[in-house]
């Protein structure tokens, strides 16, 4: 509870450092913000409007002296550097004038060309260590609130395992769960298990022994047989398409990670802006057209399909769902037809039709026979 409670702590303090932080352009999303985006699909308040220079000053004057604490951090790692150094020849110096004390006196053999035998073994190790630089970076990023979205939700499930965890009786637990695991697995009812169980079981004989063994190694060998054949169609796939796309963008291909993996970050200069995109509301009929693709030129990305031949992934430039006029039904016009008419869908239309043919057969099973009974008293 409490370790979880200081995750909690820790994120929200950076994020409120980070929300205060005087340049514009270095702040995060709240907590708030995120988790409306989450549950709700929006969030109350809209991004923010950041003219050019604000806070120009104050960003400045922050910069400046974050920079003077790096360098005055680094000239102290310098200077000290340099006096390990001092220190590390002048051990040489009195090792020298120590002199050898081997006094090993046996023949040694040996010399020729040396082979580095750490050259197998760098490259693996170089590899652990980019992904441990890139688990670092993501650690990082979550930390400084970069990844709000993973801040958000580690903030919020470290809350309710401290709140859960603060409640729950561990040695009790502890106490009782290590009883029933003993009273269990050795109390004395275990003989029963091998009076019932364990005796009955026969042993197998030598040619059962070899049948199993060979039955195992012919099911071990289809499947070594199956995975080099799925192993074989990924790599011709992964040739393939590799070299279309050389073919089509250029030789050159790199992997885009989703998560924000970048050893520096990019912060936009003092002088740039940010306003707010408000979309205009727009008649029906402006609006389906606009949708449906009018003046509009959809450029396809780099996402190839097809087996024989790969080929461009083709989107459909219509944003509009099937069987409604648009798709953003919030930026027509008060004026316009369908403003008032809310979305529907087939489940809701089949569930409105069961609806009025339910009401008809109620009224046609009790109103009929009590009218034809009205009628029938009145004449």
């Amino acid at each position: 509870s409490f370790c979880c409670a200081c995750i909690t702590w820790v994120l929200l303090a950076v994020m409120g450092y980070k929300r205060n932080a005087a340049n514009p352009w270095d702040r995060c999303r709240s907590f708030g913000e995120v988790m409306q985006q989450l549950v709700l699909g929006k969030a109350t308040t809209g991004p923010d409007d950041i003219k050019a220079y604000e806070n120009a000053e104050k960003a400045e004057e922050y910069t400046k002296k974050w920079q003077k604490r790096i360098e005055d951090a680094e000239k102290l790692a310098e200077k000290r550097r340099l006096k390990a150094i001092e220190e590390q020849e002048e051990w040489q110096k009195e090792m020298d004038e120590i002199g050898d004390t081997n006094v090993d006196i046996s023949t040694k053999t040996g010399g020729g060309v040396s082979i580095d035998p750490l050259k197998p073994i760098l490259y693996p190790i170089q590899q652990y260590l980019g992904i441990t630089c890139n688990v670092m970076r993501f650690v990082k990023n979550v930390i400084i609130w970069e990844e709000s979205y993973f801040a958000a939700l580690i903030s919020a499930a470290s809350v309710v395992l401290a709140v859960a965890l603060a409640f729950v009786p561990w040695a009790f637990i502890f106490r009782w769960t290590s009883r029933i695991i003993v009273w269990t697995v050795f109390g004395p009812w275990m003989k029963a298990v091998d009076i019932f169980y364990v005796s009955k079981i026969v042993p197998l004989s030598e040619e059962e022994e070899e049948e199993q063994e060979h039955q195992a190694k012919q099911l071990r060998k289809e499947r070594t047989k199956a995975a080099a054949l799925q192993a074989r169609i990924a790599r011709e796939d992964a040739k393939k398409l590799k070299d279309m796309k050389k073919y089509m963008f250029g030789k050159f291909i790199t992997h885009v990670s989703v998560l924000k993996l970048d050893r520096f970050r990019d912060v936009p200069l003092p002088c740039s802006c940010a306003t707010p995109y408000d979309k205009k509301s727009l008649p029906m009929s402006e609006l389906a057209m606009k949708e449906a693709g009018k003046d509009r030129t959809r450029v396809p990305g780099q996402r190839l399909v097809g087996t024989m031949i790969p080929k461009l992934e083709m989107d459909d430039i219509n944003d509009a769902p099937t069987g409604q006029p648009t798709a953003q039904k919030a930026l027509l016009d008060k004026d316009s037809p369908g403003s008032t008419v809310d979305k529907d869908s087939t489940g809701n239309a089949v569930f409105k039709i069961a609806g009025v043919v339910s009401a008809a057969a109620v009224v046609t099973w009790f109103g009929v026979p009590l009218m034809i009974a009205a009628v029938k008293m009145i004449w």
